[in-house]
């Protein structure tokens, strides 16, 4: 219906955020939501009109468009990744070209920096190694495999990982890691 709701979440309730549904605009299809791990803004992809919504967040929890910004075809989601302090990339999926939109988060709004191969040729969602915040993978559901990047952190820029893609048994439609304790 091309709208984002907000709630706030207290341990005991889940209410609506005054405001709530919020636009993206007419004959608009949100289809990945991801937030900002600085709490300053959420991005909305729409895989309809091939765009990348940044919504400032209020202190009410309201939200509010900030920048529209242009991705490749059929966006679907994407990550925030801080490889080192003092610098934010953002990169969204986008399913039909088979790439990556990388943008610098330098300024506050998405800046597009360039276009990567996924090493997919239908990602659905990319996530960013969190023990080391250098290493992107993103799920092909299309070639059913999970393609493999290293980033230049001062740059923002992908790197193939060798051997990538990495098969799997079926079409992946996303992918998960955690931080293992032992390093």
């Amino acid at each position: 219906s091309g709208t984002v709701s907000a709630f706030a979440v207290s341990s005991s309730s889940i209410t609506e955020v005054a405001g709530s549904p919020f636009t993206t605009g007419p004959g608009s299809e949100p289809t990945g939501i991801l937030a900002d791990p600085g709490n300053s803004a959420v991005y909305v992809t729409d895989a309809a009109l091939n765009q990348l919504y940044t919504f400032s967040i209020q202190s009410s929890g309201a939200i509010s468009l900030a920048a529209t910004t242009a991705t490749g075809n059929m966006p679907m989601g994407g990550t925030v990744v801080t490889p080192v302090a003092g610098t934010k990339f953002l990169y969204v999926t986008n399913y039909t070209d088979g790439s990556l939109s990388i943008y610098s988060l330098a300024s506050g709004s998405p800046s597009p920096i360039t276009t990567s191969n996924a090493g997919a040729s239908g990602p659905l969602c990319v996530l960013a190694d969190p023990h080391v915040n250098r290493f992107l993978y993103s799920s092909d559901y299309i070639g059913g495999t999970i393609g493999g990047a290293e980033l230049d952190p001062s740059t923002g820029t992908l790197i193939t990982n060798k051997n990538s893609p990495y098969p799997t048994s079926g079409q992946p439609t996303c992918v998960a890691a955690i931080t293992h304790a032992g390093g």
